[in-house]
Order: structure tokens, then sequence, then C-alpha cells
């Protein structure tokens, strides 16, 4: 139950970004002097948006309770794990102003933060057995704390953020974003909707091996995902400066990816049954055959994150 949820709210968590994060990082790199009131726009409509993904989740929710006959406690779940992430949008603003002037190392400690109180409120929840709802409130507690941070790190590095919109901005922020936007919600559906349809025509023990064997690879994707968080802002300067210079750029991150990925689907598709062995244990070996499957995933969602960019 605890992955069907989760995979659950991935579907509908991309509608809380809906390409806003990197046409802000776009738009900081290129006119950092506007960056108070791109930060102000971005609050006002991603407010917005996460609120109508909040309803969204509500009403979907509700449905799925009654075609799959869900327990009330998952349902009570997809409510609490909801909540959390449409509240988690301010995080990503700053996430992207800090990725923006390429100050990694502050988005390295706002991931490390959260991760590590994710697992220190788990871990209490698993040792007081607290019960399956209490990993979600662990959850939400851990994301309140990351903004917490995240709001400190800001105020800190950039001053006050401003609660005011532009219009003339917000239209221009949104023009801009909402093709990216439908891009990453069509590869959402087609990534995350395979649990809910397994779960209709399986039972949770199917979802459980699937999501095993999908959890792995997703964890693999933080590689990819790094190296091009890293060079879009240099992207983004050289698009305004340099064409020649973004192409090579390009090239070189591709390659880089390549070499990264090639291995990893190599390693997963022979080694699949000894990886499910020491992640999972032996009594979990119907992880290894979609493992096995979705390994030659790596090496075309490393190339496909790029070309998104």
């Amino acid at each position: 139950e605890y992955i069907f949820v989760t995979a659950f709210i991935a579907v509908f968590e991309v509608f809380t970004d809906m390409g806003y994060n990197s046409i802000l990082v776009r738009e900081i790199a290129r006119a950092k002097d506007r960056l108070h009131k791109l930060i102000g726009t971005a609050i006002v409509a991603k407010s917005l948006v996460a609120l109508i993904t909040f309803i969204i989740i509500f009403i979907s929710a509700y449905v799925l309770a009654v075609v799959v006959q869900l327990n009330p406690e998952a349902k009570k779940a997809i409510y609490i794990l909801g909540f959390a992430v449409c509240m988690d949008f301010f995080t990503d603003i700053v996430i992207s102003t800090v990725r923006a002037h390429e100050k990694m190392e502050y988005e390295a400690y706002i991931i490390v933060f959260n991760s590590l109180t994710s697992l220190l409120f788990v871990a209490l929840v698993t040792i007081l057995d607290l019960g399956f709802i209490s990993l979600f409130w662990a959850r939400l507690y851990s994301i309140v704390l990351t903004m917490g941070l995240s709001l400190f790190i800001y105020i800190k590095k950039f001053g006050i953020p401003q609660f005011r919109q532009e219009r003339g901005m917000r239209k221009h922020l949104t023009r801009e974003a909402l093709p990216l936007g439908m891009g990453q919600v069509i590869e959402r559906f087609y990534t995350r909707t395979n649990f809910i349809l397994i779960r209709i025509i399986k039972s949770v023990t199917e979802v459980g091996f699937y999501g095993g064997a999908y959890k792995i690879i997703e964890q693999l994707s933080l590689i990819s995902v790094s190296v091009v968080t890293a060079v879009f802002p240099v992207f983004s300067v050289l698009s305004q400066s340099s064409r020649p210079s973004l192409a090579l750029a390009h090239e070189k991150t591709f390659k880089v990816l390549a070499v990264i990925s090639l291995p990893i689907v190599v390693i997963l598709s022979f080694l699949s049954e000894q990886i499910t062995s020491i992640i999972f244990g032996a009594k979990h070996m119907q992880i290894a055959q979609p493992l096995k499957i979705l390994a030659f995933a790596v090496f075309l969602s490393f190339s496909n994150l790029l070309f998104k960019f």
C-alpha cells in the first residue's frame, strides 16, 4: 500500500511544477537583477497551482477508492502526502534560485536535510510502531522543516522574498513554462500510471514487486538529474551569448551521460538477480525480472532528460 500511495501522488506531483522551476532557473540566470520580481511572481503563481493540484488529488483519490475499493487508511495517506507535496513548492523555488546563481552547495544542504529529517522521522515511526498513517505524517513534518531551512537560506543569501506578482511577468512565465509542463505531465503519466493499472488488475503484492525494481531505476536517475541541473544555468547563459559554445557544451554533456548510463544498463541486465538479492533479500527475487527489463530505460531516460533542456 505504501508504494501504491507514493506512486499515486507522484502522478499528480508534477502539476505543482508545470515547467515553472526550469523556466525560473533560465530567467534568473539571464537577468539576476530581476530576481525579486521573478520570485514574487513565481510564489503567487505556484501557490495557485498547488491549490488546484490538491483539489485534483482529493477528487481522484475519492474516485479511485470506489474503483479499486481502497481501504480508508490508504485514502487518508493519499490526502496527507498530497498536501505535503503541494506545500513543497516554495522549496522548489529556492532550489531554482540557487541553481541559477550556480550555488549548488545550498541545494545540496536542502536535499540532504530533507533526506535526513525524513529518514529520522520514518525511523522513529518504525521503532515506536506508530502505524501506517504515521509514515506519511513523518513525510509532511520533514517537508515543513525543509521549507523552513529553504526560507532561511533564501533570506540569508537574497533577502526577504516579496509575495507579490507582476501580471505581465506571470503571463510570460506561464507561456514559457506550459510546453515544458505538458511534457512533464505526459512523461509522469506514462511512467507512474503503471502502478495504478497494476493495482486495478492485480494485488498490492505485484505493485510492490514492480515498485521495488522501479525504485532502483528512479534512484539511479538522480545521477543524470545532478549532471543536467548543474550545467543548465550555463546553457541558459550560452544560449544568449554563444550558440556554438552551447552546442559544444550540450554535446559533451551527452557524452558524459552516455559514458555513465551504458555501464549501468549492462550491470543491471546481467546482474539483476544478484542486485535484487543484495538489496531486497532472497525472498523477493520476483523483482529481478522487471529490473532486468527496466534497465534498458536508463540510457534513454538519461538522454531524454538532457534533451528536455
